[in-house]
């Protein structure tokens, strides 16, 4: 988990309601722009699950646009356009290549990836309107489908 002291954590819960009702909330804190640390708690299938590892494991340090490529990437994959073994930016995510025949499945996979651009969105946001601008309402969380 990355609560800190000296450190704040923001968290987001994401959800897939289709199929089995997927659920993951995830915490982190990020720095500079950069992730410095993730944590989550996870309900989802097991796609989501091994993606789940791999992103905790692999996210500190990296920014949000650096994410999104990661993520696209992923996309790629689950939709079987697998890139080349020394174009792969993680490695790991070669494991999913079977996972284009089961595309209900893959909002599942990518649930954590979308969780850390939320986060980057409300460190954004925060960032913002700490000057005291008045920040826009709150609206509803759509759940991924």
């Amino acid at each position: 988990m990355c609560r800190g002291a000296d450190s704040e954590v923001l968290t987001t819960t994401v959800q897939r309601v289709l199929l089995g009702g997927s659920h993951l909330t995830m915490y982190a804190v990020i720095e500079e722009g950069r992730v410095k640390a993730v944590g989550c708690r996870v309900r989802v299938l097991s796609l989501g699950q091994a993606t789940t590892a791999i992103v905790a494991e692999r996210a500190p340090g990296m920014n949000a646009t650096e994410l999104r490529a990661v993520q696209g990437q992923l996309e790629q994959i689950l939709t079987g356009r697998m890139p080349g073994q020394d174009a792969l930016l993680w490695p790991e995510f070669a494991i999913f290549q079977n996972a284009a025949a089961m595309p209900s499945r893959h909002g599942s996979a990518l649930l954590p990836l979308r969780a850390l651009q939320e986060l980057f969105e409300t460190e954004l946001s925060a960032d913002r309107y700490s000057s005291g601008e008045a920040a826009p309402m709150a609206q509803q969380a759509k759940p991924y489908g």
